[in-house]
């Protein structure tokens, strides 16, 4: 019985990767390049793993949930990846040698490198295995247009190239246009646009999510301007945006790219926790008394700390007042940074930082003036307390800022 089984179960599954790549291509699965095998086997498996996808989506809507917001998520090759986690690598493999096509041609297809090394991989590494142990978390980044760069060797010089991963298509990624968001910085509104991608635990029913912004213009053509031949006017708004989602850490040794870099960082952190209240909000309905028993949020590293000051500005948005709002936070947010070293604490000039988020600025300076006052109440040398000012000699700490502001 379990052989007959297993044997209906194969037949279903290249009947699903045949339709597949006659509906995708019009072709038979031999005829089929790397890439295009790729799009065909991430269609069938997101298929198959979708209702339980969903389930797992609808079992933790009423239950604590955690997040995880990085910059980073080097996630590598999705296809063997969730084949493993489905056992279906083997069965996988054997089904497409037997129509002439070895699985391995798939390691010629760009993966999603939206990280840079130890930072990323971690962060893939937590969401697969909170997954696999069935913990209801979800992570949220940036869907960055090209990740990791190229890198090539011209003239023994190392010379670097966009990496336009999802040129050939992202079967991985499903655009939710529905649970679009705003955001704003000064002189720009952008809309922020979720891909999710599913995280699949081993051995398990269980499916995480990770959820990957997108920066997108409000207005994407301008036809009056084009129509008086200012043809760059036309589509400058649409540049202006796509840049925030555009590369993987812009070069920032110039004030221009690191106001980038903040928005980026602004961007995804603004985005997921709009749409974790969203979500708090339909478990929940108004108001935040259980908030913080509801949503645990993981900062990983530092370039998700402006969170702290965001979360805030959104509850006082919604009528909570500063205090309240504070303690909320700090029972909600907690914070990992994976070294010590100076060059890998964020700082911000000040100026810099207030030209860009003027409102966030402004809640930094009161969470920085309430713990000189927390400090002084405790009864805090003051040669202590310069030590941990949060605003200090016009740049703002931010490993300081997610220290104080997160749970200890």
């Amino acid at each position: 019985m379990s052989k007959k089984r297993n044997n209906q179960e194969s037949i279903r599954l290249l009947n699903s990767l045949q339709e597949a790549g006659r509906g995708l291509y019009g072709k038979e699965l031999a005829a089929l390049s790397a890439n295009e095998l790729h799009n065909v086997v991430g269609q069938v498996v997101t298929a198959h793993i979708s209702p339980r996808w969903a389930k797992s989506r609808q079992i933790y809507a009423q239950s604590r949930r955690a997040y995880y917001l990085s910059a980073e998520f080097l996630m590598g090759r999705m296809v063997f990846n969730n084949l493993y986690a489905l056992n279906l690598l083997e069965p996988v493999r054997e089904l497409l040698l037997a129509q002439g096509v070895d699985i391995a041609c798939l390691e010629e297809v760009e993966d999603a490198a939206l990280g840079n090394g130890g930072l990323g991989r971690l962060a893939a590494c937590f969401l697969d295995s909170a997954a696999t142990h069935n913990i209801p978390l979800d992570g949220y980044g940036i869907r960055y247009k090209d990740g990791l760069f190229k890198q090539s060797i011209e003239d023994g010089f190392q010379k670097e190239a966009a990496d336009d991963w999802t040129a050939m298509g992202d079967p991985w990624c499903i655009r939710r246009e529905e649970d679009a968001v705003t955001v704003s910085f000064a002189g720009q509104t952008v809309r922020a646009v979720p891909y999710d991608m599913a995280v699949i635990g081993y051995g398990t029913q269980n499916v995480n999510t990770l959820r990957l912004w997108q920066s997108e213009a409000l207005t994407e053509f301008n036809f009056t301007a084009f129509n008086d031949q200012n043809f760059a006017g036309a589509v400058e708004e649409k540049n202006r945006a796509e840049e925030i989602s555009r590369v993987l850490y812009p070069n920032d040794s110039t004030d221009d790219g690191r106001r980038l870099r903040l928005k980026q960082q602004y961007f995804f952190c603004s985005a997921s926790l709009q749409d974790i209240i969203r979500r708090y909000h339909q478990a929940y309905g108004k108001g935040y008394a259980q908030f913080a028993g509801h949503c645990a949020v993981q900062l990983n590293d530092t370039h998700p700390t402006v969170s702290i000051p965001e979360l805030i500005r959104l509850l006082e948005q919604d009528g909570v007042p500063f205090e309240e709002a504070f303690e909320i936070v700090r029972k909600t947010f907690s914070y990992t940074n994976h070294t010590v070293m100076q060059e890998a604490l964020e700082k911000w000039n000040r100026n810099l930082f207030a030209s860009v988020l003027p409102e966030v600025y402004d809640i930094i300076l009161r969470i920085n003036d309430r713990m000189l006052v927390e400090f002084t109440d405790m009864g805090m040398e003051e040669n202590e307390m310069e030590a941990m000012r949060i605003v200090d000699d016009w740049q703002i700490h931010m490993a300081r800022l997610a220290v104080y502001g997160s749970s200890y």
